[in-house]
């Protein structure tokens, strides 16, 4: 993978030395369950990372994340997102919750609130910044669905994450 690395897994592996660091400073039950959240999704992104760098994608659901993470800036319907998979919009909602055991929708919105994490972790960028970049109109709205999947306010998780 050396070779192939993508900006986009340069920097998760970033964020997972961040992650093993945190770990190295402090192994009390709260801050290794607070990192662990995070390890699954660093994982599949850097298999999918890997994967993606070694050909065409010919799978339907492979086809549709790698579009969502090329747009992770704009709202993206489950109309598009069946198009680019090249199925009808029934379909590919069950083909995409068979392979990936959740919505489109709450996958795009998963994988956007785990691009804020790495973007609250490594960059001076302020919530409303991240918020815009991330395809929300309104920061207080994003704020609210980041709370909900990671526990703490954008801002709180930040100074959790600065050591």
């Amino acid at each position: 993978m050396a070779g192939h690395r993508t900006s986009a897994s340069k920097e998760w592996l970033g964020l997972f030395d961040q992650l093993i660091d945190s770990l190295e400073k402090d192994l009390s039950y709260v801050n290794v369950a607070y990192n662990c959240s995070f390890l699954w999704p660093l994982l599949a992104e850097l298999v999918f990372q890997e994967r993606m760098a070694f050909g065409k994608i010919d799978d339907p659901v492979d086809k549709a994340i790698q579009f969502m993470r090329d747009n992770s800036e704009v709202q993206i319907s489950l109309t598009e997102l069946a198009r680019v998979a090249d199925l009808s919009v029934s379909r590919f909602s069950v083909v995409f919750k068979k392979k990936t055991g959740t919505s489109p929708n709450e996958y795009v919105l998963e994988m956007k609130m785990h691009k804020a994490c790495n973007l609250l972790i490594t960059t001076r960028m302020t919530v409303r910044e991240i918020a815009q970049m991330l395809g929300f109109d309104d920061p207080y709205y994003f704020s609210r669905c980041f709370k909900k999947r990671m526990g703490d306010s954008p801002q709180i998780f930040r100074d959790k994450s600065a050591y």
